[in-house]
Formats: structure tokens, sequence, C-alpha cells
């Protein structure tokens, strides 16, 4: 069966097989992790691989904190992030390949469960270490103007 597409000078795209074949796959593995995760539950270890999502504009804010805290708190278990789009985000939890996700509840499908982790959502700056502002807590928006 044919997955690919070969497109010349812009890589390759899935077909609609490709594109079935990759739900199942992921299925598969996220099956496997939940068998896995059952057979470490009799050892009372926590362990295992979380599939998280995030959108976009959410993930530099409260990601590197969540996995930290997660890796912390249960060091035999991973988390592989992946950022995008709210609609690639509703897709990914659809078909499995997401196990949690971190979004806005605006377009989120009635099958999908949800709880309300951020009340207050202001903008945040995201700044490298060294930077003379990194070391600072807060400042309201208009410091600085």
């Amino acid at each position: 069966m044919k997955l690919f597409l070969r497109h010349r000078s812009s890589g390759m795209s899935p077909t609609a097989v490709g594109r079935r074949f990759y739900v199942h796959a992921a299925n598969l593995l996220r099956h496997s992790r939940e068998f896995e995760q059952k057979a470490f539950g009799e050892t009372s270890l926590i362990a295992g691989e979380i599939s998280l999502a995030c959108f976009e504009a959410l993930a530099p804010s409260y990601a590197p904190h969540l996995i930290t805290s997660v890796q912390q708190r249960f060091p035999n278990v991973s988390i592989r992030l992946h950022v995008g789009s709210q609609g690639r985000i509703i897709e990914g939890l659809r078909s499995g390949i997401y196990d949690i996700a971190i979004c806005y509840v605006q377009g989120l499908p009635s099958i999908i469960e949800h709880v309300a982790l951020l009340p207050d959502l202001f903008a945040h700056a995201v700044l490298p270490l060294g930077h003379r502002l990194a070391r600072r807590r807060r400042w309201t928006w208009c410091e600085g103007w």
C-alpha cells in the first residue's frame, strides 16, 4: 500500500491510506502504553509515556513548569510534548494520538472532557535567562513604555 506521495521540491504528504495507517499505529502505541502502565501498576511503580498536546500560545508559559513538576514527582514518566493549533489538538484528542492537552475550551466537541485550569489568562513575556527583566516576578503591562 502507498502511504506517502512525493512532491518535487516540497517533500511528502500522506495518502488517505497513510493517514488511516498513522491513526491505527498511534492507537496501537497508546494501547501498548496502557498495557505497560497496567503492568507497572501491579508493582505500584508509576511509569510510562504521556503524549501532551499544548496550544501554541500557551506552551511557553505552562508546558515547561508542568513537565518539570511531573518529572520530579514521577521520574519514570516521560512526557512527549506536541505544540500545535486548536484544530490539530482536537483532532489528535479525538483520534487518540494525544493523551491530554492544554488548550482553550472554545471549539471543543462535547465528547472531550475538560477541566478549567487557568482562570486568568494574562499575556506573558518569555525572555532569555540573561535578560535584565528575566529576574522580575511581576510587572504591569505599561511598565517601561
